[in-house]
């Protein structure tokens, strides 16, 4: 209910996350049992309809069977999170990733296209979301529709201001409030890239 209200109040939540407990080795809970999956969507349902239809849901789509990505679906979550077909989940590495092709053929038949987006949600890409310092980078990675570019190059760009370029405007915004030397700082690198990161989400209406 909290979530609600600062959702509700401010709009500042971007996503929220509902992961399943899975028991692993060497760890204090490794004897207790994993969380049953009608438990699981269970949890997510009463999510969606107490944070109401604006909030991005999040499960893990490696987390469950792929199979059970369906129930999913149909328990109220519209984001898969980050999916890799390169690197493994360093979180849960016995758990492989689900082929990307399978997905997209699972969301279709249940009415969505899955799509691609970056780490930013669609509705935070302006002002006072987003550092207006990184709109050119944002801006290079993003489909009209807020979602990310499938034909956009991931390139690396500088990012930082060169020295002197940070003055005191007088505002408190946080972007011109934190690590004021650190972007000053002799030693800090003059050229950083900052590269696209991929998640997956569903998205569109049922048919």
């Amino acid at each position: 209910m909290e979530l609600r209200r600062i959702s509700r109040e401010h709009g500042a939540i971007q996503e929220v996350i509902v992961q399943n407990f899975r028991a692993k080795p060497d760890t204090a809970m490794r004897h207790a049992d994993d969380l049953g999956v009608e438990e699981y969507l269970a949890a997510i349902a009463t999510c969606r309809v107490v944070l109401g239809p604006s909030v991005r849901l999040q499960a893990p789509p490696n987390l469950v069977e792929l199979d059970e990505c369906r129930s999913l679906l149909d328990a109220g979550i519209d984001d898969f999170g980050g999916i890799s077909p390169l690197t493994p989940d360093h979180v849960n590495p016995e758990r492989p990733w689900p082929q990307l092709d399978r997905l997209t053929e699972l969301c279709e038949s249940e009415g969505f296209a899955l799509r691609e987006r970056l780490t930013i949600h669609p509705p935070y890409l302006r002002e006072p979301w987003l550092d207006p310092r990184l709109r050119g980078h944002v801006d290079a990675l993003t489909a009209p529709d807020g979602l990310a570019d499938p034909a956009a190059q991931v390139i690396g760009r500088p990012w930082q201001e060169p020295d002197g370029g940070w003055t005191d405007t007088g505002r408190t915004d946080l972007h011109t409030t934190i690590d004021t030397t650190g972007r000053t700082a002799d030693s800090r690198p003059s050229r950083l890239p900052i590269f696209q990161q991929h998640c997956r989400l569903p998205c569109g209406s049922r048919t």
